[in-house]
């Protein structure tokens, strides 16, 4: 084919982003063009260039945004243009999808294809349930059919719904997708070949995503449980007994955090270290790093005051991105870390002093409990005598308590800015806004007051996410953060009690 472009049919997984498979990750971060269903969650959009071209094609039971022959065209001139091209389906991209029909027509069209498997609904939402679609004493072999199955060729119906009663009967598992609202039929038919009115039962929906609902009953009770309780797509039916599992089994919804979609608002390269523990302790995150950090263009005063590092008695570091941005700088203009001698460091708090120790500096001094420039200032009063000269690299806009307070007390101080902080464009985090505007959030983490500020900025540009967001609780990393955010309007709910992000994990694990 002329143009070199070629389509990836990329299963998206269940829901949770983390089932996401490496490979699905590795091409979404070079995809040009990304054609996505309703069931792909969003928050996946964001591992895309931010150039790339997000198209929301639906594909959801009974709503379709898009019909398939218009999908398989835009599939197909893209391709035909040299692009990367994905095609992001929920769960795996050919169990009960269509996306063996889009092979068939790019294999027919001479267009490059790669299907990447994904995790299937089928597997992950039951276990995610508390549920094991298979048991060694409880069921040896699973089916898994669709609740929504075309007419065979004779007109009657495809599926061989005697041979699932009988397996039932010999204590198989059965999965249904998407049979929500087929489920009282689904029932009867399976009742009326003879499968047992006790066999247990279980719906699930919204499954591995924080809102996840389950009904536990029987094959004859379900239907009436699952209208009582008011359920609604997309949900998954398992009959068998391996549903009796579902109690001691229930490692998900038993987490500290299970049912709260928490926002991280930290920069991309640093939500991690807050994502990872909420997502360890149940959470569903939602990453939405409104700002970015980035070196300043102009680095000329850091090498400046490099030249003379020796005649520092202190050099104070207020962030962790301080002492990156630093030592990156240092280690371009000297190449050995070990250049860096005769100052002592010190660092406003364990994070900062952990980024230290990453590149095998000593910490100096930190302050014990309070993790803001006025405990730093009072750790080096009770440490120093106030003479002699001090660095501090920070960043360009700044709070100016420690500066301020250490020339009062007689020191000579060099500010010198190593980094800025951006706001995120828009389009970088789309994936994450649908996300929010599709099921809201219970918190948002404001871990700096740069995050606070651009928060309420993204806010103010998109009157829909703040509709969303209007019962929404927010949560601090300390003090500080709290005054900026409650300046801008935002009421915290929950403030940590140490100024550090295990502070803010343990502060929400309480609230909670």
């Amino acid at each position: 084919m002329e143009g070199g472009g070629k389509v990836y049919l990329v299963g998206a997984g269940p829901g949770d982003p983390g089932l996401l498979t490496l490979r699905g990750r590795e091409i979404l971060q070079r995809a040009d063009v990304i054609l996505y269903d309703a069931l792909a969650n969003p928050v996946l959009l964001d591992f895309a260039p931010a150039g790339a071209v997000k198209i929301h094609v639906g594909k959801r039971a009974g709503q379709h945004l898009m019909p398939q022959s218009e999908i398989q065209a835009i599939l197909g001139r893209y391709a035909r243009e040299g692009k990367t091209v994905v095609r992001l389906k929920g769960g795996d991209p050919v169990l009960f999808g269509r996306g063996a029909e889009e092979a068939e027509f790019l294999a027919d069209q001479e267009i490059p294809f790669e299907i990447v498997p994904g995790v299937p609904s089928a597997f992950a939402v039951p276990i995610y349930s508390g549920i094991p679609v298979t048991h060694r004493e409880l069921a040896s072999s699973v089916t898994i059919v669709t609740g929504h199955s075309r007419p065979g060729p004779d007109g009657g119906d495809p599926i061989d719904w005697a041979g699932l009663a009988r397996s039932i009967c010999k204590r198989g598992t059965l999965v249904v997708l998407m049979g929500l609202k087929s489920l009282p039929a689904i029932v009867a038919r399976l009742l009326q070949e003879g499968a047992p009115a006790d066999t247990p039962a279980a719906t699930v929906v919204s499954g591995t995503y924080a809102h996840q609902r389950r009904v536990i009953g029987t094959l004859e009770s379900l239907p009436q449980l699952v209208a009582e309780a008011e359920l609604q797509p997309p949900a998954l039916t398992i009959f068998g007994h391996v549903v009796q599992s579902w109690g001691r089994l229930d490692w998900f919804q038993s987490k500290p955090l299970f049912g709260r979609r928490i926002v991280v608002t930290r920069p991309k390269d640093q939500a991690a270290s807050l994502a990872a523990p909420l997502r360890e302790l149940g959470a569903e995150v939602i990453e939405l790093p409104v700002i970015a950090i980035h070196p300043l263009p102009d680095a000329e005063p850091l090498r400046a005051a490099m030249e003379h590092i020796a005649q520092y008695r202190w050099i104070l570091f207020t962030s962790p991105n301080g002492v990156r941005h630093f030592l990156r700088t240092f280690l371009d203009r000297w190449g050995d870390i070990r250049r860096l001698q005769g100052p002592r460091l010190a660092a406003i708090g364990p994070g900062t002093a952990a980024e230290l120790v990453a590149y095998h500096l000593p910490c100096d001094l930190q302050p014990e409990t309070t993790y803001q420039q006025e405990g730093l200032l009072e750790a080096l009063t009770r440490e120093s005598d106030a003479s002699g000269s001090i660095l501090i690299p920070r960043a360009r806009e700044a709070r100016t308590v420690l500066p301020d307070g250490l020339r009062e007390l007689g020191w000579t101080v060099d500010v010198v800015a190593v980094y800025e902080t951006v706001g995120t464009p828009p389009e970088e985090i789309e994936g994450a806004i649908q996300a929010i505007q599709r099921n809201g959030a219970d918190w948002v983490t404001l871990t700096s007051s740069s995050t606070a500020e651009r928060f309420v900025q993204l806010l103010q540009s998109n009157k829909g996410l703040m509709q969303v967001l209007g019962g929404v609780r927010y949560a601090s990393i300390g003090p500080i953060t709290t005054k900026t955010a409650e300046g801008f309007g935002l009421p915290i709910a929950v403030e940590a009690k140490s100024s550090t992000i295990e502070g803010l994990v343990e502060a929400l694990v309480k609230e909670s």
